[in-house]
C-alpha cells in the first residue's frame, strides 16, 4: 500500500482553522488507509490523524507566495493558456490576470506542499479533490516526482463553462497530461469537461466516479410520517441562492390541495429573508401547510435530524447540480427524493428511489412529484424507503467510491 497521500483542497479548511465538510467525510478513510496524510490547502500544509474537529493551522515556506507569483509570471502553462484565450478571441486584461492568479495560487500550493512532502515517490499518491487550482499545485507536483501517482475530481463550478466561462483556460491541458486517472461525479460533468478537452487529452484517463458521503446507514428506518401521523412530511436543504431556486417549493405548496403537508427547510443565504416573505405571503393562510425555517445547521445536527424525524421526502428544486451531498444524506437515510432531471440528478435518482420532473415544469413539477409520492401505498412507499437506503450503501457511501479512488494504490 502506498504510505503517503498529499491531499489538495483549496477549501480544506475555513479562515478560523476548522475543517470544511468535503474533508471532514473523507478525512476518517483516507487516514484510516494510509499511513501520512499531508493536507494541502490555500493557507498552506498540515498533517492529518482521525480528529476531524481539530483546529489546523498549516503553514508556507518563507515567501511562499511572491515565489509562487514569480514562478507563475514567467510559467509556459501560464503562456499557453494567454495564446489560447488570444486564438478564441476572449483575450483581455481581465481574463489574462485570471488566469495568471489562479497559476499563482496553484504553485503557492505546491510549494507549501513541496516544502513537507516526504522524499519517495513511489510510495506517494497525490489526490486533489477538485479541477481547480488545487488540482494545478497537484500536477506541479507531479511533473517534479513524475513517479507520484496523481487522481484528480472534477465536480461542477471546476468544470463547467456555464458556472464560470473561464474554465477551459485553467490550466485543464497541464491537468489533465499530468493527471493518471481524471474522476468525474456525473456522466454530465464528464461531458462538461470533453466538450472543451475533446481530442486534447488521452480518454483512457477519464471516468466517471460519484462523490460519496460519509457515515454508516441506520440498522432501522424511520417509518413513513403520512402513514403514520397523516401528515405529509418533506425536508430541502439548501443554500437560499437563485441557483437553488427554494422559491419553486413556495410556488408548488401554494398550489397543492392534498393532505396536510410539513415542509422544514435547513439552509439561509443571501436570499433568505426574501424566501420566508414569499412564503409568509402565499403559505400562512393555507390551512394545509405548515413551514419550519430553521436556518443554517451544522452536518451533524442534520444528519442527527434526518434520523431522529421522519421525513416522506427531500425536496431538491435547483436549476443546475453535480451529485449533491445533501441528496445522498436523505438518501443515506431512508428519505427518497424529488428533484429536476439536471445535471448528475438522474444518475443520483432512480424510478425505485424517488421521483424527477423536468426542469421546464419547474411548481407544477414539484407539484406533481408530491401527488405521487402522496398516492402511494404504505407498502410501496416502506419498500421506496428500503431501495434510498440500499443504493447509497451500494453507490454513494464513501468507503465504496474511495476504494475505487485509490484501487490501484491499496
Amino acid at each position: 500500500m502506498a504510505k503517503q497521500l498529499v491531499y489538495f483542497s483549496s477549501c480544506a479548511i475555513h479562515p478560523d482553522g476548522t475543517n470544511d465538510p468535503f474533508m471532514v467525510m473523507e478525512q476518517p478513510w483516507l487516514v484510516d488507509h494510509f499511513d501520512q496524510v499531508l493536507m494541502v490547502a490555500h493557507q498552506g500544509a498540515d498533517w492529518l490523524d482521525h480528529c476531524t474537529d481539530a483546529v489546523h493551522h498549516p503553514k508556507k515556506p518563507f515567501l511562499c507566495g511572491a515565489r509562487g507569483f514569480w514562478r507563475a509570471l514567467f510559467s509556459a502553462d501560464v503562456r499557453m493558456e494567454w495564446k489560447r484565450l488570444r486564438k478564441d478571441g476572449h483575450f483581455t486584461p481581465v481574463n489574462a490576470l485570471k488566469v495568471l492568479a489562479f497559476a499563482v495560487r496553484g504553485q503557492t500550493m505546491f510549494l507549501a506542499a513541496d516544502a513537507v512532502v516526504s522524499r519517495n515517490p513511489a510510495d506517494t499518491v497525490l489526490y486533489s479533490c477538485w479541477m481547480s487550482f488545487d488540482a494545478y499545485g497537484a500536477a506541479l507536483m507531479k511533473r517534479k516526482y513524475p513517479d507520484m501517482r496523481l487522481v484528480i475530481r472534477g465536480h461542477a463550478f471546476d468544470i463547467d463553462v456555464e458556472r464560470n466561462a473561464m474554465n477551459p483556460y485553467l490550466m485543464k491541458q497541464a491537468i489533465a497530461d499530468a493527471a493518471d486517472g481524471l474522476y468525474f461525479i456525473s456522466r454530465m460533468a464528464r461531458e462538461q469537461f470533453m466538450s472543451y478537452m475533446q481530442g486534447r487529452i488521452d480518454e483512457s484517463k477519464v471516468q466517471v466516479l460519484a462523490f460519496g458521503s460519509a457515515g454508516q446507514a441506520p440498522e432501522q428506518l424511520l417509518p413513513p410520517p403520512l402513514h403514520t401521523e397523516g401528515v405529509l412530511r418533506i425536508v430541502s436543504c439548501a443554500k437560499v441562492i437563485p441557483i437553488k431556486q427554494v422559491h419553486l417549493l413556495v410556488e408548488a405548496l401554494a398550489q397543492w390541495q392534498g393532505a396536510p403537508v410539513c415542509w422544514t427547510h435547513i439552509g439561509d443565504g443571501e436570499a433568505f429573508e426574501a424566501l420566508q416573505r414569499l412564503a409568509e405571503e402565499k403559505l400562512d393562510r393555507k390551512e394545509n401547510v405548515i413551514v419550519r425555517f430553521l436556518g443554517s445547521l451544522p452536518a451533524d445536527d442534520v444528519l442527527a435530524l434526518y434520523e431522529k424525524q421522519p421525513f416522506d421526502a427531500f425536496v431538491n428544486t435547483s436549476r443546475k447540480e453535480g451529485i449533491p451531498v445533501s441528496i445522498m444524506e436523505a438518501l443515506r437515510c431512508g428519505i427518497p427524493a424529488i428533484a429536476p432531471a439536471v445535471g448528475g440528478l438522474p444518475e443520483l435518482i432512480t424510478a425505485e428511489t424517488g421521483w424527477l420532473y423536468e426542469p421546464q415544469e419547474g411548481a407544477a413539477g414539484v407539484c406533481r412529484c408530491l401527488k405521487a409520492l402522496a398516492e402511494e401505498k404504505r407498502e410501496e412507499a416502506e419498500r421506496r424507503r428500503l431501495a434510498a437506503k440500499v443504493r447509497w450503501q451500494e453507490k454513494f457511501q464513501n468507503a465504496v467510491t474511495l476504494e475505487k479512488l485509490f484501487e490501484n494504490d491499496l
